[in-house]
């Protein structure tokens, strides 16, 4: 086996989550309209991209993205 079978930390999940958020909410309480909408957008694309690119050729190559990574 290789890394997948090793369970991060829970401080190590918590240190990053709490990264993550602030660096969302940052952004977000941002005064320019752009800088808001340009958070929003990312944040779509992060979430909808990887599984409908998957989903495009899933049957010709099977699964082959992990959320993990």
């Amino acid at each position: 086996m290789d890394w997948l079978d090793a369970p991060a930390l829970g401080a190590v999940m918590i240190f990053w989550n709490c990264a993550f958020a602030a660096i969302i909410l940052g952004g977000l309480a941002a005064r320019r309209l752009h800088s808001r909408i340009a958070v929003w957008l990312v944040m779509v694309a992060v979430i909808v991209l990887p599984p409908t690119l998957q989903g495009q050729v899933v049957s010709e190559l099977g699964h082959f993205w992990q959320g993990r990574y």
